[in-house]
């Protein structure tokens, strides 16, 4: 599962007005403690958790903008007007620099954190200079991070920036796998991008439009995504975007036995190929095998 540290849920670093925060540089220990119980809470299920740094919504002016409560903004004392500027601002990297050695310090250790996204759809902030902000604050990172977990990054292009992928500090590729108008199956064409880097690949994101839709429609791309994850070149299963369409229709269902399908299987070593087939007695219909 992933976790956003968002100004909303989990957030450590935000604005004065908002409660439990205090501005910048100040952490908001009930959300660090909300955290704490959440890795607890994965502990005793077996649930690995991976974490999400930073989001477009705070540094942007675009969709989902926040930057107006944002305590790096120069409207409230902060050192930037531009969001734009953000990655490569001397003092909002240093500010970025702190909170990583917060967050290291605090959950490095921790046996069920899977690993770091270092910035929700980083390129709806900027786009230029987001190969040498990921180079530099992944190196912190893991020159802090005693449990030298896994390193990542998130796009809202479909895949993702190459310069950002080939990095060595970046040690496995993301993509979302939204679809309007076909099935699950547009998933592969879109994790084939990312087979060149040699990384694991993730869909980090998927289950029908991004901007939702039926919530039918969306139940049954959440089961198909599963299955349809199982025959791509993937590193884990898809995740779920809208997980509350999942508890609300009782989709966890799906999930059990899916688990229990592939229970025990070791896809390593394997040579393996996919392709679609028709079904006879149907044109239209085609099974991925």
């Amino acid at each position: 599962g992933r976790l956003w540290l968002a100004p909303g849920f989990l957030g450590l670093e935000w604005s004065r007005a908002w409660p439990g925060y205090h501005g910048r540089g100040v952490y908001n220990l009930q959300n660090a403690w909300r955290l704490d119980r959440l890795l607890g809470e994965a502990r005793a299920r077996g649930i690995l958790l991976e974490l999400a740094l930073w989001q477009h919504g705070p540094f942007t002016r675009a969709y989902d903008s926040q930057w107006t409560d944002n305590p790096y903004n120069a409207a409230n004392g902060g050192p930037i007007a531009d969001p734009a500027t953000a990655p490569r601002d001397p003092a909002v990297r240093a500010g970025f620099r702190d909170l990583l050695r917060y967050l290291a310090a605090r959950y490095g250790a921790d046996p069920n954190l899977f690993g770091w996204t270092m910035w929700i759809e980083c390129d709806s902030v900027a786009k230029s200079g987001l190969a040498n902000w990921h180079a530099a604050m992944a190196a912190h990172l893991r020159s802090l991070d005693p449990g030298r977990h896994p390193i990542s990054a998130e796009f809202i292009t479909a895949t993702g920036e190459a310069d950002v992928w080939a990095l060595p500090g970046i040690d496995y590729t993301q993509l979302a796998g939204y679809v309007s108008g076909e099935q699950v199956q547009t998933f592969l064409a879109r994790a084939a991008t990312l087979q060149p880097f040699a990384k694991p690949a993730l869909i980090e994101e998927y289950g029908g439009k991004s901007n939702a839709g039926g919530v039918r429609w969306t139940a049954h791309l959440i089961h198909d995504g599963l299955w349809t994850g199982w025959f791509m070149r993937l590193a884990g299963t898809p995740l779920a975007w809208y997980w509350q369409v999942v508890f609300d229709q009782g989709l966890e269902r799906h999930y059990r036995r899916f688990a229990a399908f592939i229970a025990g299987a070791d896809l390593r070593g394997t040579a393996w190929t996919h392709r679609f087939v028709p079904i006879k007695g149907d044109g239209t219909l085609r099974a991925l095998v």
